[in-house]
């Protein structure tokens, strides 16, 4: 019975392995340089005076020159141009430059810091456009939870204006 029992721990091992490693998708730095992404906003919108950041869950890639999506998966930090602005749930299309985080960034580890929150690599100029057919990725709850974040900051910032 022991017999039995370790070996079908070694085949649940074995299977599971094999899915791991021969099912994988592809890690997004496989195509740093020039990229084209499609993937869903996966966090808050950082909207800032001059630009808008978002995190990005990446589900497909493919090289400059390839014309063929491939599944990939991982998540990624898009700087893109103030307007327009996607929300959370979002699915889009990026192309830009991909590149790994820099170590330090006068005097802070910016790419231990974007570690800390799942993202594995930057497009600094991001071109974006919608992708699909609108927010269908997202988590509704916290899409519901972004909105009312804005509207009471919305309300907030007309009651207490900025000196």
């Amino acid at each position: 019975m022991r017999k039995k029992i370790i070996l079908f721990l070694g085949l649940v091992f074995f299977v599971r392995m094999y899915f791991a490693f021969y099912f994988q998708e592809n890690k997004i730095d496989e195509y740093l340089g020039m990229v084209n992404l499609r993937g869903c906003v996966a966090d808050e919108v950082d909207v800032r005076k001059d630009k808008t950041k978002y995190v990005i869950d990446v589900e497909f890639a493919r090289g400059e020159d390839s014309e063929t999506w491939v599944g990939a998966e991982d998540r990624i930090l898009v700087n893109a141009m103030r307007y327009p602005v996607y929300e959370y749930g979002d699915c889009l299309e990026i192309s830009g430059r991909l590149e790994l985080a820099e170590e330090d960034f006068e005097g802070f580890n910016y790419k231990k810091y974007l570690e800390l929150n799942g993202v594995e690599a930057v497009i600094y100029r991001a071109k974006i456009w919608e992708w699909g057919d609108g927010p269908i990725e997202g988590d509704s709850f916290f899409g519901r939870m972004y909105s009312f974040k804005g509207i009471l900051e919305g309300k907030l910032m007309g009651i207490f204006s900025e000196p």
